[in-house]
């Protein structure tokens, strides 16, 4: 293979430049931004950059929405206006994400699933936004092995190239005693990936839509679905086939987390499906062609098993939006499969196209994961709450009927819920209307006490010590300070009945943080060759009984450091969440997380 020169590796710069200038620019300005972010990390003005991260995200995202634009815009042949409009109206729907998305320090699971939906979309958007007209499904075919070749190819070749010359860098700083920051590695990687590897992967986009194959491209594609794709797909059968015979035999509903396995075995089925495709119509020996022919058919049953995993968890806990997303995924299959079944023409442009339709309505609309599951959960609540005259007419209102304690621990983990997903302070429920805006205080994930608390939702006499209670800190500190004497600290999250696995000063001692069987204190316990050997333990019962008294509040001081004395360890423990309940009239501790601090006697 001849090296490029510099000449013809500008003449390709300037090739790219001409052909996708706003991909380029679009580029161009999300590297820019994210290179000074960095330049801005653990500096006085970090708190006040989020935006430059922004840019970046929203340039993830727009850099596949206006390459798939300028690739619609050649194959159907825009006139200039109308590609000019396009472009326009792309750029618009970024601008209105960027105004509309959350800062990066409001981000929470939503806006991050969101976000990804969509980086999805764009990426889905570019593998057939050329293929919208005449071109055939073996154009379309090929043009996307094309494109995953060259982004495979380009991502490898950044990466061996980021390596390389941070070892270099590292070799240079080390021998001649150089004075470099740490984020020189930071700023390489994201120059490498943002701009080198995008001109790159531009420069390789197809220029003709009806594509030739390319012979040792496809001869590698056969290799990888023959001797890896299709076996491991088939082992993934093989083990869901045989977990429905056992349903059957034992006549019992599987766990939910066989919906999980069924969605991968259909995630890689399907890859391997498409990756086949070609292979399953031309080769006539091998396992090409009964791998096309029966992968859908052996996909139906299958779903049958999604469908049923999926309906006992909703069952149990109502629609949320991991489940609203198992269902939507087994519709989308459902459909799809059928599709196959049924056709005679194998449209392969179907899985994408519809895919992209699916995730847009799983993110936004009534009939998003976050929709459906807030008008699920929503009616739970109002069934637990209408009995004791909580709820009436689509409001919730205050009362002094007393609870069982189930029915608190319902409600409570219901509003955790619905808080986590919505901000109550910008977007306050029409259900909540009654209660007065001055007690919606604090972040929304610490409204669950406050509206349990306007309600006055209290259980009743004699069953409080089954009740699970909750503090937390509202405002974490930003910057921990280690304890006088305490030489390391440990981030942890525990829950009782489990355990957790750090290193304590050495490679060779594994310990372990554990919550005590009976929920009394905090244990840590050295692990060796399966063996556990009890090194410490810290009782908790003086400080459940503290924390009990508490309960009300809900919530801990953000300068609550926690000093336990023991005979090997000392700890120090800096709470963010705790969980306790009663048990026959015992405190007892369920679930931990935060910072623990130790000294070693």
């Amino acid at each position: 293979m001849k090296f490029p020169s510099i000449t013809s590796i500008f003449q390709a710069v300037q090739r790219v430049a001409r052909r996708f200038p706003i991909p380029v620019l679009v580029s161009l300005v999300a590297t820019t931004s994210m290179l000074a972010f960095i330049h801005h990390l653990d500096g006085p003005k970090e708190d006040t950059m989020s935006w430059l991260l922004k840019i970046w995200m929203v340039g993830q995202i727009g850099l596949s929405l206006t390459l798939g634009v300028s690739l619609f815009g050649e194959a159907t042949q825009l006139r200039p206006a109308v590609k000019l409009g396009s472009f326009a109206l792309a750029l618009g729907l970024l601008g209105w994400y960027y105004y509309t998305a959350y800062h990066w320090e409001d981000l929470g699971e939503k806006q991050m699933i969101q976000y990804v939906g969509l980086v999805l979309s764009a990426h889905l958007w570019v593998s057939f936004a050329p293929y919208l007209n005449r071109f055939s499904v073996q154009h379309f075919w090929e043009y996307n092995k094309q494109l995953l070749s060259v982004f495979v190819t380009g991502m490898f070749y950044s990466l061996v190239l980021w390596l390389g010359l941070s070892a270099g860098i590292l070799a240079t700083v080390e021998l001649f005693q150089l004075d470099i920051s740490v984020r020189t590695y930071a700023y390489l990687f994201v120059f490498l990936t943002g701009v080198v590897n995008t001109f790159f992967f531009l420069n390789y986009v197809p220029e003709r839509f009806e594509l030739e194959p390319e012979v040792i491209s496809d001869k590698g594609v056969e290799l990888f679905c023959k001797y890896f794709l299709i076996p491991i797909t088939s082992l993934y059968f093989l083990i869901l086939y045989a977990f429905s015979a056992k349903i059957l035999l034992t006549w019992t509903l599987p766990r939910g987390w066989v919906s999980a396995l069924v969605i991968g075995f259909a995630s890689l089925g399907i890859f391997t499906w498409l990756l086949n495709y070609k292979l399953g119509r031309t080769s006539t020996k091998g396992i090409f062609q009964p791998y096309a022919r029966w992968f859908w058919p052996v996909m139906l049953p299958m779903i049958v098993l999604l469908f049923v995993g999926l309906g006992r968890r909703i069952s149990d806990y109502g629609f949320t939006p991991p489940l609203v997303i198992g269902v939507g995924v087994g519709i989308w299959l459902t459909l799809t499969a059928l599709y196959f079944v049924i056709s005679r023409t194998d449209n392969i442009k179907f899985v994408p196209a519809s895919l992209l339709l699916f995730v847009l309505l799983s993110l936004y609309g009534p009939l998003s994961m976050f929709s459906i599951s807030q008008r699920s959960q929503e009616a739970e609540l109002a069934e637990l709450l209408a009995p004791s005259g909580r709820w009436k007419a689509g409001q919730a209102l205050p009362s002094d009927s007393l609870v069982s304690a189930e029915v608190h621990n319902r409600a409570y983990s219901i509003l955790q819920f619905l808080t986590k997903y919505r901000d109550f302070k910008s977007e306050k429920p029409s259900w909540l209307a009654q209660m007065p805006d001055s007690l919606l205080v604090g972040k929304d994930r610490y409204m669950p006490e406050q509206i349990l608390n306007w309600m006055q939702l209290k259980v009743q006499e004699g069953e409080d010590e089954n009740r699970n209670s909750v503090l937390r800190v509202e405002n974490p500190i930003a910057d921990l300070q280690i304890p006088a004497g305490f030489s390391s600290f440990f981030e942890v999250n525990l829950v009782r009945g489990e355990q957790e696995l750090e290193n304590i000063d050495s490679s060779e001692v594994q310990l372990r943080f554990k919550i005590d069987s009976s929920g009394s204190g905090l244990l840590l316990v050295q692990y060796l060759g399966g063996q556990e050997n009890q090194v410490e333990r810290w009782d908790f019962q003086t400080l459940l009984q503290g924390w009990d008294s508490d309960k009300e509040k809900g919530k801990l001081d953000p300068n609550t450091m926690v000093l336990v004395l023991g005979d090997n360890f000392d700890a120090c423990l800096v709470p963010r969440e705790i969980w306790f309940g009663k048990e026959s009239g015992v405190l007892q501790l369920e679930q931990v997380s935060g910072f623990v601090f130790l000294r070693k006697k």
